[in-house]
């Protein structure tokens, strides 16, 4: 019987019910549930394959119903293990866009890097998103993802009014993710900008400076 195989009876056994179980390898979607009148289509991210039991009942609780919520605990596996993995072989270089119309992001990145984390952090940088806004659109400005170790900033700010110390620190903070990582305490809840990232963050030197322009200027890039 194979790992998979494995899984899904325990999976079954557990949840007592009829499962669909399909193994994923996907970066982003590390769980789906999915229920019908006679089964139960479950797509789960590969690293459940070493889970240990405990994080399986918990698992299966919540896939047959008997819980709404995913407990601290698995919560706490799965951005574990996530963390782990590495898609960055997946992005392709060539689809990277580093040189915008006003602004450098390569440059940038290296600059930052190279003052703030003595070269240590291994991520790549791209523009994403439309410079152009639709009525009554919004924009996240920058994101990171762990898996890709790529960090993705907003088309709107490559603009000749968005100064460059504030691109600069929207990718610094970006890259404090990498830097200081998320996590779920034991009672399940989550903390994005840990004390540290936000202590970290304020050694930026146009910190202040960058909080004062968004706030003055976030009209022109939000609506």
């Amino acid at each position: 019987m194979t790992i998979g195989n494995q899984l899904h009876k325990i999976l079954e056994q557990h949840a007592n019910t009829r499962i669909k179980l399909r193994i994923n390898d996907n970066h982003s979607t590390v769980l789906s549930v999915r229920s019908y009148p006679d089964h139960i289509r479950v797509s789960l991210h590969r690293l459940f394959l070493t889970a240990p039991a405990s994080i399986l009942m918990d698992l299966a609780a919540y896939i047959s119903g008997k819980i709404r919520k995913l407990t601290p605990k698995v919560k706490a596996f799965m951005e574990s293990a996530m963390e782990r993995l590495d898609y960055s072989s997946r992005v392709k270089g060539s689809a990277l866009l580093t040189i915008g119309t006003h602004h450098n992001l390569i440059n940038l990145f290296e600059e930052i890097n190279h003052r703030y984390f003595d070269n240590e952090v291994k991520c790549r940088v791209t523009w994403f998103g439309r410079k152009s806004r639709a009525a009554g659109s919004s924009a996240t400005l920058g994101l990171y993802s762990h898996p890709m170790k790529l960090i993705k900033i907003h088309r709107r700010l490559d603009q000749p009014f968005v100064p460059e110390y504030f691109i600069s620190y929207v990718i610094y903070h970006e890259m404090l993710h990498q830097v200081c990582p998320t996590y779920h305490d034991a009672l399940g809840r989550h903390y994005v900008h840990t004390k540290e990232f936000k202590r970290r963050e304020k050694q930026f030197e146009y910190f202040h400076e960058a909080s004062q322009w968004l706030d003055d200027n976030e009209h022109l890039i939000f609506n």
